[in-house]
Parts: structure tokens; sequence; C-alpha cells
């Protein structure tokens, strides 16, 4: 290890430590959302922007404030949150014109408790942003800067979490949904149980947990001295492996894509990639939903060629545990002793790859194991045992 990367790694252990006390609670209240906390810590350590698309009801808005009230004072300037439609205009965004301004010819905005002030933001239904702030709004995303009369204002902004009930529609959208490098499809609470759980639980979560400024510095400053050498050519054989797909990733979000598996380092203790670490790319290397299956054999390919036969596996038991959850309540117990079946033979086959201890293999092997227990519980549970 390199005397500035100890440096920066030094004290670490409270910082990293609070953020896995801060998803522990995040997780345990928000009940398969695990995936979208990690993308929103990722996003806050790596000083990149994360998306959530999907129905309405799945707990989008929450979250985002939750993690906010973690690293922020909601109630300050620090935190901004806006609901977008066709018809918002640059005020209610970046803050009523100035009076004084315009005494002086300065056409310029008063940004006070608006976005050009916040650490944290929530952009609710972000691709109903129009042209009248669009391009005010990528420069604030990308380069923190807002050019205001003019003063080109730099922005505190540290994370800017966006949500929609579907994807972008007009090309003109594509350069915004660019700048959140993160993304993830968020879908309904699948597993009975841990829905019937989440309707008996408190309305609001009770978070104690905190990220301090302190804790997101040091972790952010360890981000920057983090080796990438271990992951350039495999991210690159990802890159070919996808252009041969015909899905097509511009070289900023790559570049991108580097301090995301720098975060992802930093917060397991480490002072440098590894090949694993290109997993967290998953979230990151599509445009389109349907892509993201290529996205993840293309990713796991890099890393282990049983990786792919186990995530092959992993998918299949996905979908015979979906096969479940569209079934009619007539249908369920056959459907379920089905697709339980299924379920123990991915785990078969996952126990007869070579790297079965594999920490990715493993991760999946767990994932099955638990679908496949769920299964098993509610099927005791009708048989009465």
């Amino acid at each position: 290890m390199s005397p500035i990367a100890a440096a920066a790694l030094s004290g670490l252990t409270l910082a990293v430590a609070n953020v896995v006390a801060l998803r522990e609670e995040l997780c345990s209240f928000f009940v398969e959302r695990d995936a979208e906390i990690d993308c929103a810590l990722l996003a806050i350590v790596a000083g990149e922007h994360f998306m959530m698309i999907g129905p309405p009801g799945t707990a989008k808005s929450m979250l985002t404030r939750t993690i906010a009230e973690a690293i922020c004072d909601v109630k300050s300037e620090d935190y901004f949150k806006k609901l977008m439609t066709k018809f918002t205009v640059p005020s209610e965004m970046f803050g009523p014109i100035s009076l004084k301004g315009l005494e002086q010819d300065d056409y310029r905005h008063v940004t006070i408790r608006k976005l050009p002030r916040a650490k944290v933001a929530f952009l609710d239904e972000t691709f109903k942003a129009n042209s009248a702030i669009l391009n005010a709004l990528l420069t604030l995303l990308e380069e923190r800067e807002f050019e205001n009369g003019v003063i080109l204002e730099e922005c505190p902004l540290e994370v800017c979490i966006g949500a929609s009930n579907e994807f972008p529609q007009d090309e003109s959208l594509g350069a915004l949904f660019d700048r959140f490098v993160l993304r993830r499809w968020v879908d309904q609470i699948r597993d009975r149980d841990k829905l019937k759980g989440l309707l008996l639980s408190a309305e609001k979560p009770d978070i104690r947990a905190r990220l301090s400024p302190a804790d997101i510095d040091e972790l952010r400053a360890a981000r920057k001295v983090v080796d990438l050498s271990g992951v350039a050519d495999p991210l690159l054989d990802v890159r070919d492996a996808l252009a041969k797909q015909g899905i097509g990733v511009g070289d900023r979000r790559y570049r991108k894509c580097m301090k995301l598996m720098q975060a992802n380092a930093v917060l397991d203790g480490r002072d440098y990639c590894v090949a694993e670490d290109l997993l967290v790319l998953a979230n990151a290397l599509w445009d389109n939903k349907d892509d993201r299956p290529a996205v993840m054999v293309a990713l796991a390919g890099a890393i282990s060629p049983d990786l792919v036969e186990a995530m092959t596996a992993f998918d299949a038991a996905v979908e015979a545990f979906g096969e479940v959850d569209r079934s009619t309540d007539a249908a369920f117990k056959q459907t379920a002793g089905t697709a339980n079946a299924k379920l123990i033979k991915v785990l078969v086959d996952i126990d007869e790859l070579d790297e079965t201890d594999h920490p990715a293999v493993i991760d999946l092997r767990d994932k099955v194991a638990a679908m496949q227990d769920s299964l098993a519980t509610q099927l005791r549970k009708m048989r009465g045992f």
C-alpha cells in the first residue's frame, strides 16, 4: 500500500462502520430494497447520481427522504426536493429572479433553499424536465456549477437521486438520463411474508444511524487513491462484449464506472480494485432494462466462466419464483410446488460448479436458497405442517 493510500484509509474504520450501520437499518425497514439502498450509498461515496425507475407506490420517495435525513439536515437548504412536471419553471428549481439584479442588468436567480444550494437533491418524476430547465440542470449535475447571471456559482451537491414511473420517452432527455450513472428498476414487493411484515410495521422508519460530513469526506478521499490497475482490462473486455451485442455505452460513463468500483473497494476495506468489483456495474451499464441480463453476463464473463453459469441458473430461479407471484389463488399450491422443485434443481446445479467458493457464486446461491426456503415454508403452512 502506498503512503498516500495508507494515509487516506487510516481512520476509515468508523466511517465504514457508520455506512454498514445505516445500511442495516435501512434494509430492515425497506424490504426488498437492498439493491436500491446499496446503489444510493455507493453513489454517495462515489460522488455520482442515482436513478430509480418503477411503478408508483414502491417507496422511492420515502427511501430517498430517509437517506437524506441520515446525511444532512432536510429542514435546511442542504436538501432540495421537487416533483417535476412539464410545466415546471426555472424559478421553482433555481429560485426567483433577483429584482436588485435586474436593476443592474444582471439576470440572476436568488438561489436560497433551491437546487444550487443543496447537498442532497431528490428530483421526483425527473424525466418531466422541460427544455427551459434542462441545460442548466445538465451542467449542475455534471460540473456542480450553475451559471447565475454573470457569476458561475459552485454548487455543493453531493448526490442527486432521481425517480420516475417510466423511462425517458424523448431523445432530448438522453443526456439527463446519462447523468445518473447508477440506475435501478424498482418493482413491487414480491415476497408475501415480507409484505405482510411491512404492512404490520411502523408507518415511518426510525433510522438512528448517521453519516456525518466528515465520514463522507474521508470515504471520498480514500476512494480517490484506490488502485484501479486490476480492473481496467476486464472492464474493456466487458465493453467489447457489450459492443458485439449492440449495447453502446459512452466513454464518460465508463470513466465514472471506475469511481463506482473504487467506492465499492473502499466500503470493502481495500485500497485496490478486484475483478469482483465489476459486479456493481450491473446497475450502471444499461439504458434499457431489457439489456440488463446481457450486461450481467458480460460482467460475469469477465470475472469467471462459472459465474456466468451460476447467473444463468439464478435467472431460472427468479423466473420460477415469479411464476408463483403471477399465479391465481386456486393454482398457487401447484405452481409453488413446481417452482420449489425447480429451485432445488438450481441449487444442485450451482453446487456442481467448480468455483462454488467464489464470493459472487455464494451470494447467488444464498439468494436462491432464500427463495426456496420461502416457498417451502408457504407449502408447509398450506399442508398443515
